[in-house]
C-alpha cells in the first residue's frame, strides 16, 4: 500500500519517542477499511512503536466502531 504519509510517520517515528496517535488511528482506519494488514505500510510497518499503536487503534475499531475510537483517550 502506497499512502503519502507514510515518509511523515518515518520522519516523526524517528524524531519522537511516541508514535504520532493520531496517524497511528487514521493508518488503522485505512487498512481496516481496505481489510490490509499492518505489513502493508511499507516503511512504516518497520517501526515497532507505530505498528503497535496502529494495531491497537485496528482492535478499538473492529471492538468499538468508529465513534468510540474518536472518543477514545
Amino acid at each position: 500500500m502506497r499512502i503519502r504519509v507514510v515518509p511523515l510517520i518515518v520522519a516523526c517515528g524517528k524524531r519522537r519517542a511516541r508514535p504520532p496517535e493520531g496517524l497511528a488511528l487514521a493508518c488503522a482506519a485505512h487498512l481496516a477499511l481496505l481489510k490490509l494488514p499492518v505489513e502493508s505500510l511499507a516503511e512504516a510497518s518497520r517501526l515497532p512503536d507505530f505498528v503497535e499503536a496502529t494495531t491497537r487503534w485496528m482492535r478499538v475499531l473492529e471492538r468499538e466502531g468508529v465513534e468510540a475510537a474518536l472518543a477514545h483517550d
